[in-house]
């Protein structure tokens, strides 16, 4: 299921350019009518932005502008909330009811699915078919895992100790993640998670004391790593844990003061995270430690909110300790080819395309080899939201295109890769003569054949594959070990004239293997016979 911070989009290839971040920007608040905050979550299927107020008050749902929809009945209380796979439901913990419930995303009808009376749900995530929340009537060492099965109602429970938070990824089936808010120092925990007539959970890995106070965690793109929020002000931390081990892999931090507070990930693994101080967002580029984008969306000390950070295809959405609405526009880069793969010396189109509003239209598309240096095609106007340009491609090439932004977006970029066949050609020489397509050479002698290939891999080798016409088919008779190619890229090997090879129709091809820099190609067949 997508987290909470995470939401299954379909959009263009989003990747923020490494640039020096900006002066902070601001993104006005928007007042929404709310009492209080717990979590939220985008739907951009539905237009809708879900935002829970725990015990102040039910869910409240605006468009992708900001606008009020309206307040969704029988939601009263619900705290953490996350969408179903297929985004039909949203389902939402509901401590104060004692409930799980599911909100219909197309209706917004809600249906209430009972626990216990000892069972207060605070959090929820969505794996192996069922519904799984963390527990907790107090702030003691009373918590507990349960496992809801919207099927047949049934609820399962799970002894967990401190107030446990739940989170899933859709790229991590059958796994659970879980963490103890409000437990100093916190652990990290990863389940295998199991449905059937008894749901199982089972501990398989776990990481102690990695920060205190956690707040919130998001999932990579592919779910191989999740963004920890330490909530521990001295740290300044947002953590990577690796799903394998729940090893610590990276973190993003900030000098200053500013206590992180919620982070969001967007489908391009792009981190937003969040703070209760300025900078209230900072945005960073996958493994990046230097900030790409700084905004400050309080004028005051409010900063975001404990988990309030959600990404959709064109918006950062925030809500702020002041009970506000920020909308943080994203803009969207796209690069597109005519192809995924060319032969060498084909030309390709290159397409960048500008969805922002902005009167600043410059995009800029450049191209890498491998191996290679990069080279400015061309820099123009998105003129209709689009210009294109054309390169003859050798090696394989990665496109980007790049907006540079303006006073009130970031700059942005993305970059699509295709790779290209190497041209591999052959020929035979010292031939005595010529019979039709067939080159001739003496019965006790050999045969010349030299191979070249382009561009240059020379070091690299390549092998001579020879076919014999046997019963009406071609088949294989012998292939070379792998020969270096010379300086020039060229290798010259010989066929001797064996008596399994004397008189028949032969044909020679030569291969090569492929790498980072182009794709195996093979050349064409020179024919040739060994005459008696």
């Amino acid at each position: 299921m997508p987290s909470r911070s995470i939401v299954a989009l379909v959009g263009a290839l989003l990747v923020l350019t490494a640039l020096d971040p900006p002066a902070p920007a601001h993104a006005a608040g928007i007042d929404v009518g709310l009492s209080g905050f717990h979590d939220i979550v985008v739907d951009e299927g539905n237009d809708h932005v879900f935002i829970s107020q725990g015990a102040s008050g039910a869910i409240v749902v605006t468009d992708l502008a900001g606008s009020v929809v309206t307040t969704v009945a029988g939601t009263t209380g619900a705290a953490g909330m996350t969408l179903s796979p297929d985004g039909a439901e949203l389902w939402a913990a509901a401590p104060s009811s004692h409930a799980v419930l599911a909100v219909d995303t197309s209706t917004l009808a809600v249906t209430p699915y009972a626990t216990a009376s000892d069972v207060c749900p605070e959090s929820a995530a969505v794996t192996s078919g069922l519904v799984w929340f963390g527990s907790i009537c107090d702030t003691g060492t009373n918590g507990q895992i349960g496992a809801l099965d919207p099927s047949d109602s049934s609820v399962t429970m799970f002894a967990q100790g401190y107030v446990p938070r739940v989170y899933a990824s859709p790229a991590q089936p059958d796994t659970l993640i879980s963490y103890g808010a409000y437990r100093l120092p916190a652990t990290l925990y990863r389940y295998t998670t199991g449905a059937g007539a008894t749901p199982t959970l089972t501990l398989s890995a776990s990481h102690y004391a990695f920060g205190s106070g956690a707040e919130d965690a998001a999932f990579t793109p592919d779910g191989s790593q999740i963004v920890v929020v330490s909530g521990q002000e001295s740290d300044h931390w947002h953590q990577v844990f690796n799903l394998s081990d729940l090893s610590i892999a990276d973190w993003y931090g900030a000098s200053g003061t500013a206590w992180p507070s919620a982070v969001a990930i967007n489908p391009d693994g792009v981190v937003a995270a969040g703070y209760d101080w300025h900078p209230d967002v900072l945005m960073f580029l996958p493994g990046s430690a230097t900030p790409l984008a700084s905004y400050d969306l309080v004028t005051g000390s409010a900063g975001v909110a404990a988990g309030g950070l959600a990404f959709s295809s064109d918006n950062l959405y925030a809500v702020t300790n002041d009970r506000q609405l920020h909308i943080v526009p994203t803009p969207t880069v796209t690069a597109t080819t005519d192809r995924s793969t060319y032969d060498f010396g084909a030309t390709a189109t290159v397409v960048g395309r500008l969805a922002v509003a902005s009167s600043t239209l410059e995009l800029t598309i450049s191209a890498q080899e491998v191996g290679g240096t990069d080279h400015e095609l061309v820099v123009g106007d998105a003129v209709g939201g689009q210009i294109a340009t054309t390169m003859r491609v050798q090696r394989t090439t990665t496109f980007t295109v790049t907006w540079a932004g303006d006073d009130s977006h970031h700059s942005a970029s993305t970059s699509t890769t295709v790779r290209v066949r190497a041209a591999v050609s052959n020929k035979l020489t010292g031939a005595t003569g010529h019979r039709g397509r067939f080159a001739t050479f003496p019965a006790r002698g050999s045969a010349t054949v030299q191979a070249l290939v382009k561009p240059s891999h020379a070091g690299d080798c390549v092998r001579f594959r020879v076919e014999a016409h046997l019963s009406g088919r071609w088949k294989p008779q012998t292939t070379s070990a792998c020969m270096t190619l010379n300086a020039q890229s060229k290798r010259t090997a010989k066929i001797k004239a064996t008596a399994a090879l004397r008189g028949k129709d032969l044909r020679v091809r030569t291969l090569w293997g492929g790498d980072a820099e182009n794709l195996a190609a093979k050349s064409g067949y020179r024919y040739f016979r060994f005459t008696k």
